[in-house]
């Protein structure tokens, strides 16, 4: 069993922890931007570039869409 698996168990069904988003997000934000810097280059520096500089603008605005919904919930 994987170690997320034993995670997601300790859990009520269909809840996931602060934790676990994180656990998924950050291979989530590594596969897509690599994915991303091979589909637009061919020479692996320039690959590895181009991924960190989408990971960062993956994580930049999924921060910026967690304060805007965050700040959304306080008004409710």
């Amino acid at each position: 069993m994987f170690p997320w698996n034993l995670l997601l168990a300790a859990t009520e069904r269909g809840a996931m922890s602060g934790i676990e988003q994180l656990l998924l997000f950050f291979p989530l934000v590594l596969i897509s931007s690599l994915v991303y810097g091979v589909t637009r280059h061919e020479r692996w520096p320039v690959i590895f570039r181009e991924a960190v500089r989408m990971a960062v603008w993956f994580g930049f605005f999924t921060g910026c869409m967690f304060i805007v919904v965050f700040a959304l919930s306080q008004f409710n």
